[in-house]
C-alpha cells in the first residue's frame, strides 16, 4: 500500500489521483465509508462463526438462518432509492433523520 501511494504520488498522470484527499470532506467521507465497510465485512464473517461455535449449529443451519436477510436485501435495495427520488429534498432529509433517530431510540440497551 505504501508502495502504491509512493508510486502514484510521483506519476505525471496517476491512475489514482491522491491529491483529492487534500479536501477534508472527501477524506473524512472515504474514511467513514472504509469504517462502515469494515464493520459490515466483520459482521458477515463473525455472525456465522457465532452461530456455529457458540450456538452449536452446523454450517448448513447457520447459512440457512442468514439466507432470509440476504434475500430480503437483494430485493429491497433497488426499491429503496425509487420512492426517495420522488420526495422534495427537505422532506427526504427529515425522513432520513427521523428514521435514524427512531432506530437508535428503539434499540435494545
Amino acid at each position: 500500500m505504501v508502495g502504491l501511494v509512493a508510486w502514484e504520488w510521483r506519476q505525471k498522470n496517476p491512475l489514482i489521483n491522491l491529491k483529492v484527499f487534500r479536501f477534508k470532506n472527501f477524506a473524512i467521507c472515504c474514511f467513514l465509508m472504509m469504517l462502515v465497510g469494515g464493520v459490515l465485512n466483520a459482521n458477515t464473517v463473525l455472525q456465522p462463526q457465532f452461530m456455529q461455535q457458540l450456538l452449536g449449529w452446523t454450517a448448513t443451519t447457520a447459512g440457512l438462518a442468514l439466507t432470509a436477510g440476504g434475500v430480503t436485501l437483494l430485493f429491497m435495495m433497488p426499491l429503496a432509492a425509487t420512492p426517495r427520488a420522488r420526495f422534495p429534498r427537505a422532506l427526504s432529509r427529515w425522513l432520513d433523520s427521523s428514521s435514524f433517530s427512531y432506530r437508535f431510540a428503539t434499540r435494545p440497551m
